[in-house]
């Protein structure tokens, strides 16, 4: 019987930080000059750590912190209420350089239309079912709502499409709603996308990958695989599993995903026909994989413990 040949794995994981309590939500940043991590846990406490030796480099105190993202050189945080506030990552104490109002339904989902340069628009889902959409973050107090209260709105992806971007958002029930967003400001409903079918409602999670022509494309979850957009329709990225998958992020580029899961087992996959599209599954702990973000070609992830890691390839230098 021939030998299997062993195969050398392209990712590997580390431990950065023990965040103390359940991790809600995780991103990426350049915090001067390196690459950032940046976790909040419920017990309303935002930390960010140096990727390179996990040093602090701050922390800040919210009231139920609930979605992170970063735009340039902002970070912005989401709270139960539905305040959201963008703090410079550039000075600390961190001054305040965005803040939208509570309206009194929990923000979901955050969205920013980066990297794009010198974007500064960024887009909210909350509770309500309410999708707001910022096109200038220097005017707080303008925003545009795209769909107005009403059943709940979820998971948030933005996609460059041209000279466009294309908001998608789940709504409750696992429709995937859309709208396009020229660099002038102008707003068109797009029709919606149905779900794959084997994709239970209430279980949607979105992320923009890249599709067999390099493309940007939506990658969406269910509990038990991940589906890409082509131009064939909705096809399986990976084989199914039989526990609940419960996260799903992208690089900023689309060229990898990660899916994260219960039992501390975070799955990488490469955009279809494009570089390696092996799944890759790394272990991190035994606690669930709560949020995952990314900077540049590493992903931050938390889990349910509190646990704080970085995921990068192996073929660094």
């Amino acid at each position: 019987m021939a030998e299997e040949q062993a195969v050398t794995p392209r990712w590997s994981a580390r431990r950065l930080a023990t965040h103390g309590t359940r991790v809600v939500a995780a991103v990426g940043a350049r915090v001067d000059g390196q690459p950032a991590a940046i976790a909040a846990s419920v017990d309303g406490r935002v930390h960010c750590w140096s990727v390179t030796d996990g040093t602090s480099l701050f922390e800040l105190t919210v009231l139920g912190p609930r979605a992170l993202a970063v735009a340039g050189d902002r970070l912005l945080v989401a709270q139960d209420d539905g305040e959201v506030t963008g703090y410079s990552l550039q000075a600390w104490p961190a001054p305040v350089t965005f803040l939208a109002p509570a309206r009194g339904a929990a923000v979901t989902a955050l969205a920013t239309f980066a990297p794009a340069p010198g974007d500064d628009r960024l887009v909210a889902a909350a509770a309500d079912g309410s999708v707001t959409l910022w096109q200038d973050m220097g005017t707080p107090a303008k925003p545009q709502v795209l769909r107005p209260p009403g059943g709940e709105a979820g998971s948030l992806a933005v996609a460059r499409d041209d000279s466009r971007h294309i908001v998608h958002v789940v709504v409750d029930d696992g429709r995937i709603e859309r709208w396009a967003v020229t660099a002038d400001g102008q707003v068109d409903p797009l029709p919606p996308l149905q779900r794959p079918s084997s994709v239970e409602s209430g279980t949607v999670r979105l992320a923009v990958g890249r599709d067999e022509r390099g493309r940007p494309s939506l990658l969406v979850t269910s509990r038990r695989t991940v589906f890409g957009e082509s131009a064939a329709g909705w096809i399986p990225l990976a084989p199914p599993r039989t526990e609940h998958l419960a996260t799903l992020h992208a690089t900023a580029d689309g060229s990898v995903a990660a899916v994260g899961g219960p039992g501390g087992s975070l799955t990488l996959l490469g955009a279809p026909h494009v570089d390696d599209d092996r799944p890759e599954r790394v272990a991190l702990g035994d606690r669930r994989i709560t949020a995952i973000g990314s900077v540049g070609d590493a992903f931050v992830v938390g889990d349910e413990g509190g646990g704080v890691w970085v995921v990068e390839p192996t073929d660094r230098e």
